[in-house]
């Protein structure tokens, strides 16, 4: 985990040299793996956002997913301890927007959204996302200059190898960890203009003006050592 800190302490870093403005800029789509992957969240659902043109990728947590259990006796961090899971991936299929210039990535830790911008085929998109508190929920809003410019889909893949189904315009995880912990996540979309389409686990999407995705997440988890 000690990258981890040493990523927030670098955040934290350039943060502070640039409160004036409170955000970070990048040019380019974040790498894999998550040192470059922009943060959001609200203290139980969370996210790491890559910033692709043609293919977002949102990891999503959610605080209680853990594989550890009842065992006062485990030494911390030893064998069977547990160790802290993430629910999964959300992808954005955009594959008509790989080709795309203007491109601008950016985390605003006054108001705490991430956003990315590009242009398309003389079109200029933006994505928008932030993590609700009140409403524990992650907000994706995608949007552009021009009617009927988003046409792709959207698909949910488990860390747990548990698969996913549609229906409508939701598509829904729930899943049980070994130590019994279950678990559940999916993501509601909303389109203006355009229509959606159920395809296998996936939701097509085809001639949107803008989109609108909800992501929820849970656990049956409690906090309480007597249950």
């Amino acid at each position: 985990m000690n990258w981890i800190v040493l990523s927030v302490i670098i955040q934290v870093f350039f943060t502070c040299v640039r409160a004036s403005d409170k955000v970070f800029w990048y040019e380019s789509g974040a790498a894999d793996g998550m040192n470059e992957a922009v943060p959001i969240g609200n203290g139980r659902v969370g996210g790491l956002l890559y910033g692709h043109p043609e293919k977002e990728k949102i990891i999503v947590n959610e605080i209680t997913l853990w594989t550890g259990d009842d065992n006062p006796s485990q030494v911390w961090g030893g064998p069977g301890f547990g160790d802290y899971q993430t629910l999964g991936n959300l992808t954005i299929d955009l594959p008509q927007h790989k080709d795309n210039t203007h491109y601008k990535r950016a985390l605003d830790i006054g108001d705490a959204v991430a956003t990315v911008e590009y242009e398309s085929h003389g079109v200029q998109y933006k994505r928008e996302v932030f993590v609700s508190h009140p409403s524990e929920v992650m907000v994706i809003r995608l949007t552009a200059n021009k009617g009927q410019s988003y046409t792709g889909h959207i698909e949910l893949q488990d860390s747990h190898k548990v698969g996913a189904h549609a229906s409508n315009n939701t598509i829904a995880i729930d899943g049980k960890l070994q130590n019994g912990l279950r678990f559940a996540w999916e993501v509601s979309i909303h389109n203006t203009g355009g229509s959606l389409k159920v395809n296998g686990a996936l939701i097509e999407f085809n001639g949107c003006d803008s989109l609108t995705l909800i992501v929820s997440a849970g656990t049956d988890y409690v906090f309480d050592d007597s249950k």
